[in-house]
């Protein structure tokens, strides 16, 4: 899925929300994915390869280090 995170482009994001609360929501949690790796961060960003399932395009990283939550109006798909 993409979130408009106001940095100028739509960025992968996973969400990291419960279900339930998914199902009318107001705002969602995700976390946003880079391919901008920084070794400092260990084990805060997760590395995450491109497949037919994640819809990425190059190795990234899941950044767990900078949750966020949305308005839900901000979260699309481009699929």
């Amino acid at each position: 899925m993409l979130a408009d995170l106001t940095y100028g482009k739509p960025r992968p994001a996973v969400i990291v929300q419960n279900d339930l609360t998914l199902t009318e929501p107001s705002s969602v949690t995700l976390c946003p994915i880079t391919t901008f790796a920084i070794p400092q961060t260990g084990d805060f960003r997760i590395p995450v390869s491109p497949d037919e399932h994640n819809g990425l395009r190059q190795e990234s990283f899941i950044m767990s280090d900078k949750l966020i939550t949305l308005p839900a109006q901000h979260i699309g798909s481009d699929r």
